[in-house]
């Protein structure tokens, strides 16, 4: 019984040494945790920066003319919306085949295709994705050419 006092003596002061010690070496805050200023966060996650990674993200992940033959994904400009943390980039690549989509199922003519992929972000959220100003990569389908006029 005796034994396992010392023990537990030994422990705690050894404990104790090695709190001390890490204070010493990296301060008092090593144990206090940083205040997160979300609004922070936020700022940085909704950037034109931040944003423009989201979009990058999306095109690769979501836009079928991309995905079905595309590369050489390029950033190329964006410009400020009136609305807080909106913006609308500009982005371009090429594609080994003509023509828009996932064209499995269609007859293929071999031709690079150069695309300009323009997408509106608004907080966070992709809410158009227009290729060449001819096709909504949201709805996987062709602009009707009086649709387009409304968009601009």
């Amino acid at each position: 019984m005796k034994h396992n006092k010392h023990l537990l003596i030994l422990s705690l002061f050894l404990f104790a040494l090695l709190f001390v010690g890490i204070v010493g070496v990296f301060g008092a805050s090593f144990f206090v945790f940083r205040k997160i200023n979300t609004k922070e966060v936020v700022d940085n996650k909704y950037s034109v920066t931040g944003s423009r990674e989201l979009v990058r993200d999306w095109i690769m992940v979501n836009a079928s003319t991309y995905k079905f033959d595309g590369s050489g994904l390029t950033f190329r400009g964006y410009k400020k919306l009136d609305c807080a943390f909106c913006y609308e980039f500009t982005f371009g690549f090429d594609s080994r085949n003509v023509g828009y989509g996932d064209r499995i199922d269609s007859e293929l003519v071999s031709s690079t295709t150069a695309h300009s992929l323009m997408i509106v972000s608004e907080t966070g959220m992709i809410s158009r994705a227009i290729t060449d100003g001819k096709y909504d990569e949201m709805k996987g389908e062709l602009i009707q050419e009086e649709t387009f006029r409304q968009l601009e």
